[in-house]
């Protein structure tokens, strides 16, 4: 009885706030001498299933026995994800989740319904992992159709998906998949240790994740991967790796994450082993010039012309003649301004963005040789 009259200070409550910032829409249905309230916020939840399923067969209930949650869930609502819950704290909690609560008046548990409906895009086409032969599913923010998808390609029984929520205030949900006799036991145990060593106010995006649960952030080789692909996570899931997905994120995380399978590409899997093999050892190649190509420029220029042959020094002396900077300064210079240029074409609205990026680098390439600010090879080297 206590429950009972704490439950009813409670609805009292409820109805003071409604009309402040908590958003709450209370029905109140009289029926078999039991006072019935419902709960739900209207801007998150299916309202017309609320109509149809709920609050209509409870009008047409006809029954001069008192009402119970027993009776309620299996003779009288239609709907099928449906539970009883008897924590008067995480009554809040479930409507602002977008469940629709049901209360009785003379009962000490009360009805928790999955109503909820928020607004969410199609699954479409990748663009962060875009590829040519792979399929063209990806991951959309919403958590159930990015576990659809994986349901839909790992049809084993042993696919496990456990939910955990995050943030104290966004309260975020999030899922752990794996293969229970493929996942290695003691990474599973890892993932759900830092998961829940987790404080922080909000969860907006999987990156706040990735950053909290990984040993050194500023690892040159990231220990987390993401899949944007369904085809990716789920050929991840099979070789023992654990996903996580988190509520309005399209991005899964993908651990424990090796150097090889950051270059790997979806393509690469349709393709010979041959031609998966040579790729591979090209973007290799690209890694490490890109990386060191610069800086061994700067050493052979700088420090060490004696390295290279005759007719190589004597083109580089050509092309740096009116160049009034040493090979550093250079180097550092037009390092800076490619950036800048690259982050211009990835922030600009796509309108503009390609343009500026192909254009600004020609443009501004060919202007800084022209008046002799930088070298040719330089501008090829970079």
């Amino acid at each position: 009885m206590r429950f009972l009259k704490r439950k009813n200070k409670f609805i009292s409550k409820i109805i003071e706030l409604k009309k402040d910032e908590l958003g709450i829409t209370i029905r109140k249905i009289r029926s078999s001498n039991t006072n019935i309230y419902i709960l739900y916020i209207k801007q998150i939840t299916d309202r017309k299933s609320i109509s149809d399923t709920i609050i209509k067969p409870l009008l047409q209930y006809r029954n001069n026995e008192e009402l119970d949650v027993t009776t309620i869930i299996e003779e009288i609502v239609y709907i099928d994800d449906i539970y009883l819950d008897d924590d008067e704290n995480q009554i809040i909690e479930h409507i602002l989740n977008g469940q629709t609560v049901i209360i009785l008046s003379n009962d000490n548990k009360y009805i928790v319904a999955n109503t909820r409906n928020v607004e969410k895009r199609n699954v479409e086409s990748p663009e962060v992992q875009s590829s040519f032969r792979a399929p063209r599913d990806s991951f959309t923010e919403n958590l159930d159709t990015n576990l659809s998808l994986v349901r839909y390609r790992v049809k084993d029984e042993n696919l496990r998906i456990e939910y955990m929520t995050v943030g104290k205030r966004t309260k975020t949900k999030l899922a752990i998949v794996y293969v229970k006799d493929i996942a290695n036991p003691k990474y599973l145990e890892e993932v759900r240790k830092r998961l829940k060593k987790i404080n922080i106010d909000g969860i907006m995006e999987s990156g706040y994740i990735k950053k909290l649960i990984t040993n050194n952030p500023f690892n040159f080789f990231p220990e987390v991967g993401i899949a944007e692909r369904s085809e990716s996570a789920s050929a991840s899931i099979l070789n023992g790796k654990i996903c996580l997905f988190i509520e309005g994120s399209n991005l899964a995380l993908v651990m424990p994450q090796t150097f090889i399978e950051f270059i790997d590409s979806g393509d690469d899997h349709y393709e010979d082993i041959y031609t998966s093999v040579f790729v591979k050892i090209l973007r290799i190649l690209s890694i490490f010039l890109s990386l060191t190509l610069s800086s061994f420029y700067v050493l052979f220029v700088s420090f060490h012309p004696d390295f290279m042959p005759a007719q190589y020094i004597l083109t580089l002396a050509t092309s740096r003649v009116t160049v009034p900077f040493n090979a550093l300064i250079e180097a550092t210079a037009m390092e800076i301004v490619t950036e800048i240029l690259r982050e211009a074409s990835i922030r600009l609205p796509k309108q503009i963005g390609p343009a500026i990026g192909i254009v600004g680098t020609i443009v501004i390439g060919q202007a800084a040789v022209t008046a002799g600010l930088v070298s040719p090879l330089m501008v090829i080297i970079i």
